[in-house]
């Protein structure tokens, strides 16, 4: 498998061939789409009621990582932002004050599989 493989269905042709018998052909089944598992760092700047986050989601045999990142807190979808060329940036505004533990999701594409992060972080 390569790279080249990413987004699509394989199957593959077996053939068994043996001297005094005769030769078999037969197909796999076709798979699910041939994904890459991404890796996503989440950088965090808490301040007064707000969090800056930097987001950036690389995976082996994709060059520019497209995708959307959700981020929750308490089951509550704060943000949802693109990923673009591997990065995302986005700012959550009116946050209670106290350390609050937060999900941040890149969502499975075509090509690359869902990554989660979780972090808690105390905004002020």
């Amino acid at each position: 498998m390569t790279s080249a493989d990413l987004g699509h269905k394989v199957a593959a042709r077996l053939r068994v061939t043996r001297p005094g018998y005769t030769t078999l052909t037969t197909r796999t089944k076709w798979t699910q789409r041939v994904r890459t598992t991404p890796v996503l760092r989440v950088t965090t700047q808490p301040g007064t009621g707000r969090m800056v986050l930097s987001a950036t989601v690389r995976a082996r045999g994709v060059q520019a990582v497209a995708g959307v990142l959700k981020v929750r807190s308490r089951g509550k979808l704060l943000a949802t932002t693109r990923v673009r060329n591997g990065a995302a940036k986005a700012t959550l505004t009116k946050l209670p004050r106290g350390t609050h533990g937060y999900r941040f999701r890149f969502l499975t594409t075509d090509k690359v599989t869902q990554a989660v992060v979780e972090r808690r972080v105390h905004i002020s």
